[in-house]
């Protein structure tokens, strides 16, 4: 069976394409998200029990019940990260 040049090219365009999608996944930049706005400062740790948030800017640490994630569930401060190595400092004036 002869394979014409329409199937040659059509099979090398889709060859460099994965091979382009590849290099993208493990040897390129990749693209990194970024949030905006309030948000901007704050990273999320997802975990079987919930979320867990930190605001970089204070420190302060945050606990999402997976439960209560978009239901009204039990939100809990955790505390506030002021040095590696050293416990947490419970902050009094946050509202719990």
């Amino acid at each position: 069976m002869r394979i014409d040049r329409y199937t040659k090219a059509t099979l090398t365009i889709i060859a460099i394409a994965l091979l382009a999608i590849a290099y993208n996944q493990t040897i390129g930049t990749g693209r990194v998200a970024h949030a905006a706005g309030k948000f901007a400062d704050v990273q999320f740790s997802g975990m079987p029990q919930g979320l867990t948030a930190i605001d970089t800017r204070t420190g302060d640490i945050w606990g999402y019940e997976q439960q209560g994630l978009g239901r009204g569930g039990m939100v809990e401060y955790i505390g506030r990260l002021t040095e590696l190595g050293k416990p947490l400092v419970k902050d009094p004036s946050v509202k719990k």
